[in-house]
């Protein structure tokens, strides 16, 4: 063992504690806790579903918009019907 964190030697502060022994000064210095893995991931993974349906949404915009480029030549904005052409 190399006596750094030796159980016998008393005042040293363990790697697992939210300090650090600065060698160099000899002071404690703080650490920031390290954040969690795993809310991080949930995170990313919840952006990257958003991004995949805005995706998703556009392609679907931009099929309709082929399509009604191959059928009519132009995009057709909306159809009226006058209501008395039915019966």
């Amino acid at each position: 063992m190399s006596g750094k964190n030796h159980p016998s030697k008393k005042g040293v502060i363990k790697d697992d504690d939210e300090s650090s022994n600065n060698e160099s000064t000899g002071k404690n210095v703080k650490r920031e806790p390290e954040p969690d893995p795993s809310i991080e991931i949930a995170s990313l993974r919840q952006k990257l579903e958003e991004k995949d349906a805005k995706i998703n949404e556009l392609a679907a915009k931009i099929a309709q918009y082929e399509k009604n480029q191959t059928l009519f030549g132009a995009t057709v904005t909306s159809v009226e019907i006058p209501d008395d052409s039915f019966p």
